[in-house]
């Protein structure tokens, strides 16, 4: 294990002093590591070479070196699922083992017990994402009930006082917590008069999402980090106050 000294393309940071017994890392020297790593990936990319690396760099980073370990440890889970998602190259886009470079490959098993589960939880990772980029955290400002009216009329649905304040508040309420709303009885059945069907073909209509219940928890949490952050707060915004259970699919 090497814990300081230079080391040729090693980030800058300061040595490590080699009489610690933990080699504790600073932030800075984190990520420097972090961006060492992330160059001789890029390095791999170009040259095709991923399996291979000199003895000093595998030294550095393998798990058995407290500063592999600690560079490892740094990693969340969604951060190597998206080294691995990198991988999809060609007209079909398959992930490919042959593409993780040699040292995030050694992070990715040991995270996830096998590449074969990593490729599960990447490809639910990468529809994740997708799921993110549909449904940003501000989808709720964006509903619209225009065009929902415009079939309507298209169809010749006549639209009470009553439907358009039943639909109102089910905007409102979608604003106000930040969740698709919750769909009483009553107001499925005055959705169905109303040439709906059902609250989902009416949500797909205004802009409102339309999510399983695996996708709706991991959306939520989304949406709650999502907002913290933006208000300045750890702590999420009173729209995103509601317990997941009101949200029924």
């Amino acid at each position: 294990m090497r814990c300081g000294g230079p080391i040729p393309g090693k980030p800058k940071g300061g040595p490590i002093n080699k009489k610690s017994e933990s080699c504790k890392l600073t932030r800075k020297q984190l990520e420097g590591y972090r961006q060492w790593l992330s160059e001789l990936d890029e390095e791999a990319q170009e040259t095709g070479d991923f399996k291979s690396c000199d003895d000093e760099i595998y030294e550095t980073f393998c798990l058995s070196s407290q500063i592999g370990l600690q560079v490892y440890e740094s990693y969340t889970d969604e951060e190597l699922l998206d080294i691995f998602l990198k991988t999809r190259t060609g007209a079909e886009r398959k992930l490919q083992f042959g593409r993780i470079y040699c040292i995030y490959k050694i992070y990715i098993r040991k995270r996830f017990g096998s590449l074969e589960r990593a490729k599960t939880q990447a490809i639910i990772r990468r529809k994740n994402l997708r799921d993110e980029r549909r449904w940003p955290p501000d989808w709720p400002d964006r509903i619209d009930l225009e065009p929902f009216y415009r079939i309507a009329q298209a169809k010749h649905i006549t639209i009470l006082d009553s439907d358009r304040e039943m639909l109102e508040g089910l905007v409102r309420s979608a604003q106000r917590m930040g969740l698709p709303p919750v769909v009483t009885a009553a107001q499925r059945k005055q959705l169905k008069k109303l040439g709906c069907g059902n609250e989902q073909n009416l949500f797909y209509q205004i802009g409102i999402p339309v999510l399983g219940k695996n996708t709706m928890k991991h959306m939520r949490q989304f949406w709650l980090r999502a907002r913290g952050a933006s208000s300045g707060s750890p702590e999420a915004s009173s729209r995103d106050g509601v317990h997941k259970e009101e949200y029924v699919k």
